[in-house]
């Protein structure tokens, strides 16, 4: 039986997202992404099935936690989490834009609570954030990966979750989990934060892949 395609989801996809948390709850302080993809035109027409769209999806998520994660961890390592806000504002699009080219597909972060205005979610964004906001917290398919169709694109979204303690360093609540220098350090660069007050396990946003290729 074919799936809906606003409501495929990939049980598979849970640990995915749970390694993919605290790497990914950093990169929504990145600047917006200079990569543009190919045009349709120009891109070789092949024809994909949405659950072939769907392990894609999985796997250009994992070259991002791969990459973010193994920089992430040599900036905090160096220079304490202060270090990591500056890798986010400096370092991780570089790495995003390098997949992205790779790929051929768009990257974003996006969330309803954006430290980086360019991160915040825009209409069709918010449809989906507002679906997994009224699924039960102890739902799998909270957890899960689903694919949608917008203007003849098909995109591909991952919930991102506070799953790792260390997340509530710079996205838990001010004065208690994030230090006041590093509270200083994140309104100096983002005065209009809105990514903290989060505990364990709370919803942040999505990952988007946007695919360009012809369907």
């Amino acid at each position: 039986m074919k799936k809906n395609l606003l409501n495929v989801f990939s049980s598979s996809f849970f640990i995915l997202i749970t390694v993919l948390s605290f790497a990914l709850l950093l990169h929504a302080c990145k600047s917006k992404s200079t990569y543009k993809p190919e045009s349709e035109a120009s891109v070789e027409q092949v024809s994909y099935t949405q659950e072939e769209l769907m392990i894609k999806g999985k796997e250009i998520a994992g070259q991002i936690n791969a990459s973010l994660q193994e920089a992430l961890k040599k900036a905090i390592e160096e220079k304490g989490f202060e270090g990591a806000i500056s890798f986010c504002s400096l370092k991780a699009i570089p790495i995003t834009d390098s997949i992205s080219q790779k790929e051929n597909v768009l990257i974003q972060r996006v969330s309803h609570k954006a430290r980086n205005p360019e991160n915040q979610a825009g209409s069709e964004d918010m449809k989906i954030i507002e679906r997994y906001l009224q699924i039960s917290q102890d739902t799998l398919a909270k957890k899960q990966a689903t694919m949608v169709a917008q203007h003849e694109k098909k995109i591909f979204y991952a919930p991102i979750y506070v799953a790792n303690s260390l997340c509530l360093n710079c996205h838990g609540k001010p004065d208690k989990e994030i230090l006041p220098s590093l509270g200083k350090a994140i309104a100096e660069k983002y005065p209009d934060d809105q990514a903290t007050g989060f505990t364990m396990n709370d919803f942040r946003g999505l990952l988007k892949i946007e695919f360009k290729k012809k369907f």
